[in-house]
């Protein structure tokens, strides 16, 4: 019943990793870039682009990709094949 790390989709869970950082991207960016910068403290996107530490990124990968694999290895576990109930 229960499967290996191995067993785990990882052509779909890198293309999950990289969906989910192009969502990201279009929330933070293009649909709201501008109240998200206000809420932070700055007047501009491009203000609050400067005050994001670089590591802030890699974090958000790494947390995409956390959930991702957990979800794929809960899938396998419960058997889960598509779906349909």
């Amino acid at each position: 019943m229960v499967s290996g790390i191995g067993q785990l989709n990882w052509v779909a869970i890198r293309l999950c990793v990289v969906l989910g950082q192009v969502a990201r991207t279009l929330w933070f960016t293009a649909l709201f870039g501008t109240p998200w910068a206000r809420a932070y403290g700055v007047a501009t996107r491009e203000e609050h682009a400067r005050a994001i530490p670089p590591w802030t990124y890699g974090v958000g990968v790494v947390c995409t990709l956390l959930v991702t694999v957990g979800i794929a290895s809960l899938r396998n576990i419960l058997g889960v094949v598509g779906l349909a109930a």
